[in-house]
This record gives structure tokens, sequence and C-alpha cells, in this order.
């Protein structure tokens, strides 16, 4: 199959207009562990970004491994909609859509069986449950508030077929406290419509529901250029909701419940079928557009149903915080599709031909997956002493149904193929530790390991159908009608499992036609099936009375009716070897592990790691071997072994705050799993390890093609990986990311040619040696880079985004396009090759002053260029047969969030941001070298650090004596808490904001400002000044507030009056307190001097010094006090009669 990655989409749109109640993101928490994702600024003014890839809390440049983060609202500022959007924003990504299901490779490691035996090797996760089956997960891509991608094994922390990496989506939690209303509205070309909506609701102080809505709507991406005129493949109605519910029960107990569904219809994913423009030397390249093709039969209908439901419990104990997180995971895929005939090209329509048989083909499949599966885990982490450490038990249960079918209308030798598996159960048990050692206050050891069991089992049926139909002069074959109009496939109301019904060790003709019929629920109205057997099967001495009228269903082959226009004869094709009954199951156990160093060099990190991960082994389709007895092959496990060096720092250049990480790395990739469609006979061929040709003998017009796996090599991956970025002057923000990667099979074992089936290309299905190929989805030179400026107007802040991505050449098969028949002059359909390509994304919004408007616009893909995303090279016909499958567009759209609108300027301040390489854990604000650090404190005091941290943020539920203990070390040590550090534990900055319009009033001004220091001095928080020279706007008083992290503001006068101000920040859930407002509001705490009676005193003064002729000075018109002291003043004149 083929994929295109995208193609330019415009369309001039006019959207919406939007109310909100409140902000949703600024003030909510993503799902995982993380409460706010409002980046810190660093002291040198690059953006600091706390993540969860290693289970805790840390700053991404403090994180000793590479990782990608990706901010809910700069994907959708991009028009980022799914989760294989991500592949063109971070190199050594990519996520691909392959017949609905999602692949994600990372660095070359990734995997292609996507059957109910097969696994993923990246473990992507939803609120931080494993997903063992990611169809539909597409459409859970709203209220995100971030996507997290570890790259390389995670095998400690994360588990179960984490080998490439992992993938976190992480949604926004309630917020407590906060009441939000909010309202999206988008459209886009290709009359796509989407809607987002999200209400927060506080139940109580501790306790808040988060509802979330979504529905998306787009026609075809594809063009049906042919006579029928149908709607083709990549139409969409989709919708999703998630409901959410946190209640803080006490100061240490948090209950979260979560339940999330998506509905995802239309016409699903066929690709596009190659097979007619190879076949007369058309080169994919020489086509327009690939997306006009020729359908035929009937639209494509997808219904797929995900739902989830998770409950996290944590509890804070005072040595540890103890989580347990349950699951439950349910998934139904269901896929009835017929594929496209061909691209459109020149000269196509004379190939189609006769019109009237070629368009009226219904072959047809239908692909059910239903997987329900549980996850389970407990674990621990805190701090105890120089320790940080991390322990759980992790249980995954999985139970599966899937069938897979098709049905061959007016097809020779073949009727369809049915895989039919009622029962697959999966079942992973594991325990892990993951532990750092703080060697001294600038060295970190961290190590950890994982045990891992699991088991699999299977039971169901394989078959493939064959008909022999004699003609004239009882040659063969001929066809059936099959899959009209009406037609459908029993799938799960199948009886019949086991052929053999009388147990007699043969299936008999009488006996496989009722195993067929079982699985047919309904023919279709056109279809023959029943008419062509209605007497059985017959030879060519049949009395011609009960012979049954032969039917040529293609004009155009070498097949005639007999003169008396009955089929000569009518037989099936390998009755009592072409069904199997499935019996499999598999057991393993695996070892992970990690160890890292880690050292802070003058403000730089250093950092060497080693890990490891391991993808289950499995087996395969079970077969009937040369015993006669049947045999299910096995593959191991595979196993990759990385080490990665890298260094991280952020500096100045002169006054440009800058970046730059760098990271080396080195895969050992060993047992590496490859998985092909072969044909029965070449899967036990390869079983045996045979070598030789396949005998055409041996496999026949009957031959069934199954998904084989099996560990075909080990082989090495290795290259660096560099990113950095620049904050320059005027609001410009610069971000890129380079990665170099080499990755090649070093020893393998020849494998089938799997391009070929043996049964229609003998000479070609043969073992051919890959030593030195390079591996699938690694283009050598990857880059990304972006730009970004938020720009102030006098109505609010226009910003823009540009995302450039260059991918060079690589290869979707390990053959890297070799044609071992014909090297010198290889055949256009064994191209395997995606050309390097370039991709430009672009974003512009406006944000208005009053804080709750806001529209945006996307294009994606500006250059309109495609590329494949995903092929399957098929066994080749006549004409050489290449199906491909193209990437899911990103329309150009325009929409109106007024939930997103988190604090614009920041948002945009590394545009696409791509993502960062990371270092080490724990924040440097606990090992500050110039006084006590919290550690020594808790040493001192005999309890851990989280004891000490409620202590010193006077948190209830501590015990006096503890409380006493704690105290007593602090002062003997003279400790005082490091705000930076007690924000990142409290979700705190211990910060003080104050804003001010009147700078000339020097006086007034130093005063305000000595007396907030001090007050701030004696309570330890940090006091930020906010000149407002240039006027205020709510949107400024709020940019401000979200970009600083305060935890609340002082509003001196007049801007403690402004009403459209104060009233945003009560609905912002911004803390506030007014000095000197001109009418004080008792919900909301201030600080009144008597103005009147200080202009009264200073009246009385000046006249007591027997003066009479007295000027005035009122001050700013705007300033409450100005009008009080005015009063005062009169008054006092008038006491006195003056």
């Amino acid at each position: 199959m083929k994929a295109i990655r995208k193609a330019k989409i415009v369309n001039p749109l006019a959207l919406c207009l939007l109310a909100t109640a409140a902000l949703p993101g600024a003030g909510q928490e993503p799902a995982e562990e993380l409460d706010e994702q409002e980046p810190a600024t660093a002291s040198g003014g690059i953006e600091e970004v706390i993540v969860t890839v290693e289970r805790r809390e840390q700053n991404l440049q403090d994180l000793g491994v590479t990782a990608y983060n990706f901010e809910g609202e700069d994907l959708k500022m991009q028009g980022v909609q799914d989760v294989t959007d991500l592949s063109e924003l971070a190199p050594g990504l990519e996520i691909g859509n392959k017949g609905g299901n999602v692949e994600v490779w990372i660095r070359g490691v990734g995997s292609s069986n996507n059957t109910e035996l097969g696994d993923p090797a990246a473990a992507t996760h939803l609120d931080g449950v494993y997903l063992p089956r990611t169809a539909g997960i597409g459409s859970a891509f709203f209220d995100i508030g971030r996507v997290e991608v570890n790259v390389g094994p995670q095998g400690t922390l994360r588990g179960r077929n984490a080998t490439a990496g992992s993938v976190n989506i992480i949604p926004w939690r309630p917020g407590l406290g906060r009441r939000e209303l909010a309202l999206e509205i988008e459209g886009g070309d290709y009359n796509q419509r989407v809607y987002r909506g999200v209400v927060n609701i506080p139940v109580a102080d501790n306790a808040a529901f988060r509802v979330a809505g979504y529905s998306l709507e787009h026609d075809s991406y594809y063009n049906d250029v042919g006579p029928l005129g149908l709607e083709t493949a990549e139409a969409a109605d989709n919708n999703g909701y998630r409901i959410q519910f946190l209640i803080d029960a006490t100061e240490r107990l948090s209950i979260l419940i979560s339940g999330d569904s998506v509905h995802e219809q239309g016409t699903g994913w066929t690709g596009t079928n190659y097979a007619n423009p190879l076949g007369n030397d058309v080169r994919p390249e020489d086509i327009d557009d690939p997306r006009d093709v020729y359908a035929r039969a009937f639209t494509p209908r997808l219904d797929t149903t995900h739902w989830g439901a998770k409950i996290e419990v944590t509890y804070d104990f005072d040595l540890a915080t103890l989580e347990y997180t349950a699951s439950r995971r349910d998934l139904l895929y269901n896929y009835d599709a017929a594929t496209p005939l061909s691209p459109d090209w020149l000269g196509v329509a004379d190939e189609l031909q006769p019109v009237d048989e070629v368009f009226d083909n219904w072959s047809r499949f239908q692909f059910i997956t239903d997987s329900v599966s549980w996850v389970q885990e407990l674990r621990f982490f805190g701090d105890t002493g120089p320790w940080s450490w991390t322990g759980g038990l992790f249980w995954f249960d999985e139970n599966q149904y899937t069938f897979l079918a098709s049905a061959g209308d007016r097809g020779l030798f073949f009727q369809g193929t049915e895989f039919n598996q009622p029962d697959t159960d999966s079942n992973s048990t594991s325990v892990y530790g993951d532990f750092t050692y703080h060697l001294d206050d600038v060295t970190r050891l961290t190590f950890g390991l994982r045990f891992t069991a699991e088991e699999k089992s299977r039971v169901g049926i394989n078959a493939r159908y064959a008909f022999a139909l004699g003609g004239r002069g009882f040659s063969c074959c001929g066809g059936v009608r099959l899959g009209t109009e009406g037609f459908r496939f029993a799938a799960r109301d199948r009886t019949i499992f086991e052929p053999d019904a009388n147990g007699d060790g043969t299936v008999s003709d009488e006996e496989y036609l009722a195993f067929y019929y079982d699985g047919i629920a309904q023919f279709g109205a056109r279809d023959n099936v029943e008419a062509v057997f209605a007497n059985g099967t017959y030879g060519g001495g049949a009395a011609q009375e009960d012979k049954v009228p032969c039917v040529d269903t293609l004009n155009q082959d070498d097949f005639y009716c007999p003169p008396d226009g009955l089929f000569s004869f009518v037989a099936i094709i390998n009755p009592n070897s072409s069904i199997t009954p499935q019996f499999g199951e598999m057991e393993n156990n695996f070892l992970d592990w990690r160890v890292r160093v880690e050292r802070d060099i003058g403000g730089a990190l250093g950092y060497f790691m080693i890990s490891t991960g391991h993808k289950s082994g499995g087996f395969n389709d079970t077969f009937t071997g040369e015993t006669g007895l049947p045999v299910a092959p096995t593959y191991d496990e595979e196993q990759v072994v990385v080490y990665e060096a890298g260094w991280k720092s952020d500096f100045d250049i002169g006054t440009v705050p800058a970046r730059f990480n760098a990271s080396a790395f080195y895969y050992d990739y060993t047992d590496q799993v490859f998985t092909s469609l072969l044909s029965v006979e070449q899967a036990l061929n390869f079983s045996a390890g045979g070598v030789s040709l396949v005998d055409p003998t041996d496999t026949g017009a009957g031959s069934l093609v199954v998904s084989f796996s099996y560990n075909a090599a080990d082989s090495e991956i290795y290259g660096v990986q560099l990113d950095g970025g620049f904050q320059l002057p005027m609001g410009f923000n610069v971000n890129w990311t380079a990665l170099w990667l080499e990755a090649s099979i070093q020893k393998a074992l020849p494998i089938q040619d799997f391009r070929f089936q043996a049964d229609v290309a003998p000479d070609e299905a043969v073992f051919r040696s890959i030593d030195g190929r390079r591996l699938p989805h690694t283009p050598k030179y990857q880059l990304n880079a972006s730009i970004s400026q938020a720009i102030a107007i006098p109505w609010g802040i226009v910003d823009y985004v540009v995302s450039i991505g260059w991918r060079d050449d690589q290869f979707r098969t390990i053959f890297n396009s070799m044609d071992f028949m014909y090297p010198d002059n290889p055949r256009l359909r064994l191209n395997d090759k995606v050309e390097g390509f370039v991709s430009v994304d672009a974003g512009v919004g406006f944000s208005h002053n009053n804080g709750r408007m806001r529209v945006e616009g996307f294009v994606s893909n500006v250059t309109g260029d495609v590329h494949e995303a995903a092929q399957i090279i098929t066994q080749p016909s006549t004409s050489g047969r290449r199906p491909g499958e193209l990437p899911v567009r990103r329309p150009v759209g325009q929409d109106g969030p007024w939930t997103w609108l988190q604090n614009m300027a920041r948002r945009l301040s590394d545009g696409a941001r791509p993502g960062a390489s990371a270092t080490h854990p724990g924040s440097p604000a606990d090992r500050d070298s110039r006084g006590a650090t919290i550690r020594e404190v808790a040493e001192r005091a005999g309890v851990s650090i989280k004891t000490v941290s409620r202590v010193v943020n006077n948190e209830p539920n501590v015990r006096p004596q503890t409380r006493e203990k704690v105290l007593a070390a602090v002062a003997e040590l003279d400790y005082e808490p490091h705000p930076a550090a007690r924000g990142l534990a409290g979700r705190r900055t211990f910060s003080i904001g104050l804003l001010y319009e009147n700078p000339h009033e020097f006086s007034y001004i130093q005063r305000l400002l000595e007396g907030a220091h001090s007050a701030c001095q004696t309570t330890g928080h940090v006091l930020l000044l906010r000149p407002c020279t240039e006027g205020v706007t709510p949107l400024l008083v709020r940019q401000f507030a979200r970009q600083t992290r305060v935890d609340g503001l002082l509003l001196t006068a007049p801007i403690a009056d402004r009403e459209d101000i104060t009233s945003m920040l009560v609905d912002s859930g911004i803390g506030f307190a007014q000095i000197s407002p001109r009418e004080p509001n008792p919900a909301w705490p201030s600080v009144c001097p008597d103005d009147e009676q200080a202009g009264r005193a200073l009246t009385d003064h000046v006249l007591s010094q027997g003066h009479r002729r007295i000027g005035f000075i009122t001050g700013h018109p705007q300033h409450g006090a100005s009008d009080k002291r005015l009063a005062g003043h009169l008054g006092s004149l008038l006491e006195h009669g003056v």
C-alpha cells in the first residue's frame, strides 16, 4: 500500500465569533501527574517545559534522555487534528495510518504487524493508560494539554512493547474552583466542519467536573473520476466526548474518575491501487494526483467505537506517594470496503474495459476488531534522603475477536478468504523499580530494572475459498458473482469452526460447502453461488439434469460456456487443505534495565545512558505441516540496547537567549522481527529454515496468503541529534531540530522475497540476502525548524507560526527497491523508495483585548507536495499489482477557539516546537550550593523531602511533633526555600505581581514598592513589577499573570478601578488585591488609605500657618484618591470659613 502524506488544501473561510465564561486552558491540569502546563521562563529567557515522560514532573531541559513535547495549543495552531500529523514535526518520529491502524516508528524501530497476534514497538498511552490497539484514537485528539514522546527504549518505566519509545496523549484535567464554558468552531475545505466544546464545573472547593466534546465532518479527500461518481476513501463523520471528575478528598487523597468515547464513521482508508499504471510503465511521480481514482462497486463504510474508563487514586504518605490506576478500554472497529481500480493517468480509460464488467466488480473485504483490555498499575514514588525512586506492579489483560474476510467477484480460482478468530487472549505482568542516587550536588546516578512475564493464546479458523467451474471442452475455470448489493459476511455469527463435521479426518465437498455457507449471513442480490452449487459438486460424467447453468463473468478471458449453456463440471479446489483450525499459544519473560549518569557542568548538563527494551515474541497462524499435524511457528522477543551520550545547555549570545542540545546514540537491535505476506507453503518452508526454491507443485492456485512474523536479523542504528533555539528581538522565536541517522541490517538469515507469491512467480518467491540493506522508515537526514512572532496592535495581538520540515530519501521495505532478477533494469512495481520531501505548515491568529475572542487560520502543506506513507507490494499479476495507501490530509482551515486562549504570545514562543532533547531529573534549586538544601533539612529532621516541603509551605495534615522537628532543622541549618523549587513541587511560584500605570509618580511608587517588597521578604515571596506605560488592557494583564505564573496580582490605582480588568481576573481565576480603589468591593481584598482625611489634615496644617490663598493639585482624573483628597481639602476650607 501507498500513503501520501499531505496535499495542499486552500479555502477562503469565514469563521465564528465566540463567547466564554472563562479561559479553559489557563487554569487546567493535564490529566497525568503534571498539574499545569504553563511553562516557566529560565533565567536566560528560553522557555522551560515541565513534562512527565519519566513518570514524575521534570524540566524537559533537565532530563537525561531525548524527548519531544508538543503542546495542544501549538498543534491546533498548525491544523494538527490527529496523532498521525505529528510525523512531520519531529525528526526520527513517524506515525502513520495503515488501514485504520496507527503505526509508530521512532528512529527506525517499529512494527508493521497489526493483526491480533502482533504488538506495537512503541507504546501508545492515553492519559497514561497503555493502549494495545490504537484504531480510532485519532478522534480522541481534543481538549489535549500536550503530547509527550520519549525516544528510545522505555523498558523500565513503560514496560510492555516500548522498544522504540513511548507516546503519551495527555488531556486537560478538571480545574478546581473554576467555572468555565468554552466553544470552538472551525471550517475548512473539503466541506470540513469541526466543533469543540469544554465545560468545567466546580461542585465544591475541592471537586470539579470537566466535560469536553468534539465533532468533525469532511468530504472524501479522494475524487472518483470514473463513471460511478462514488464517494471514496477518507470522508469522515467523527465525534467524541470525555467526562472527568476530580476530587481532592483530603490534603493527602486525590481521586480522578474519567470516561471517554469516540465514534468514527465515514469511508475509511483504502489506499491507491498502482497495479494498472505500473503494469503500463507509468511511474507514480508521473501521476498528477494519486487521489484522483477510478472507484468501483460501492462506497466504503467505516464504523469504529473506542471507549474507555479510568480511576486514578493518589495518596500522599509522609515517606512516599501511592498511585493506583485501573482502566478498561473497549474498541470495536468494523470496515467494509472495495479498493479503487487505479489512479487517473493518461490512457487509463482504454485499460479499464469493458466498462460494464470492470466497474461492476464487487470484490470486497471486511475487517473487524473487537478488543477489550484491562490495565491496572500500583505505583509508589518519592524522595528519601539522597534517593529519588519509583517502583510498582503492572498488570495487563486483553481479549480480542478479529475477523478479516474477502469475497472475489468474477474471480477465477479465487472466491475469497476468511480469518475468523473468536478468542485471542493476552496477559502481561511486570514488577519494576527505578532509582536515582544523588552522589553530590551536581552528580546523579540512575538505574532501573523491570521483569515482565507474558502469555498469549488464540483459537479460530483460516480459510481460502476457490471453486473450479468447467467451460467448453472441460476448460477451466469460470468465476461466480459474489459480494453484490446486500451481501453480508456472518463474521461473529459463524457457528462452525471445525470443517470435518464427522471427524473422519477429511473434509468432504458437502462439509466444505456447509462450512462456507455458515460464513455468509446473506448473499447479494446478484450473487449466483447458491445457484452454481444447487446440485452440489459434479464431474465431467454428470448427467445433464444434474448440471447447472453456466455464467461467463469475464468476457476478456479464455473461458467460454459450453454449447449447452451448462457448466461442464463444478468442483472445489483443495477442500481438504484450504480450511485450517487455529490453535496457538506462547509464554515468555524478559528483563529490562537502564543505567544513567548525569552531571551538571557550569550551568549545562552532560549525561550518558544505557537502556534496554523488549518487544514480546509470539506465534503465527497454524498450518498443516509435512507430518500432517498442525504447526504454529513461533518467534522470539526482539531486544534493543541503546547507548546515548548528550549535552544540554542554555546560554546568551550577547543579549539573545539561546539553547543548544546534542546527543549521540547507538542502537544494538537483535532478533529483529519482520512481518511478511507469504503463502502457507512459503511460510512452512521459511519455518523449516529452507533456502531452496519453492516447488510450484506444492503451492497451487488455492494457496492461502497469511501474515507471517519471524526473527530475521540483527541491525545497528546510530546517529547524532541536535536541537536549539533563539529568542530574537521584536518577539521573534526560532527553533530547530536536526537528525543524522544511519540504520542497516548487519547480520541476517536469507528471507523469502515476500513481494512475490509462489503460486504466481515461483522462480522469484525465493530466499534472498538482505545483509547491508537500510531499514525502512529511516531517512538519513531530517530537519525541522519554526519561526514565530507575536505582534501587539491596538485591538489585541496578532501572532503567526511557520514550520518547515525536510526528510531525506527513505525506503518502505527491507529490499530497498532491489530487483534481483533484473538488477540493471528494475521493474517499477518493486520501487519502494520515497523521494525526499519538504513540508511547510503555517498558522496565524488574532486575540482580542477582551480576552474572550480569538480567530485562527492555518494552511497545512503549503507546497502541495505529496509522498507515500505506507506501501504493500503484493504478488505480481499481468499488470504488476501494487496497491498503495495515502496519508490523511490536513485541510486549510480557519477557526475561532475561545477556549484555548492561554497566552498566545507565550504559546507561540517556539512555534511548532518539534521538541527538545532533555537532561536530568530533579530541580536544580534543590541542589543550590549557596546554602542548605531541602535534602539536608530532611536528613537532619529524619523525615522525607516531601514532609519538609509540606512544613515549609505550611500545609496541614502534618503531626505537630514532626512539624517541630522540621522547623528546628530549618532554623539550625538556616535553610531558605528556593522559589523555583517550591513552585515545581507545590504548583505555586511564590511570587506576587505588581502593576502600576504612573511611573512618573516616583515618590508614591517608590514607597509602594518598598512596602510590598518588605512584606514579600517576610513571607518568602518574590515581587515582580510590570510598569504599564503603554496603556493597560485585560489581555496584557492576563498575559503578564500567565507568563510569570504569579500566585496573585497587586493592582494600583487607577488600574484597580478598571471593571474590564477585574472582571477578566475573576473569570480567569487569577487572584488579585486592589490598592486605593475608588469604590472597594467587599468581595475582593483591598487596601484603602483615608484619602479624604489626608486632604483635610494637609489643608488644616497649611491654614494653621496663616495661609489663605491655597492652590490644590488634584492629580490623575481617573485616580479615585484624587476626588477624595479634593473633598477633604474643600471640607477643611469650609470648616475654617475660607
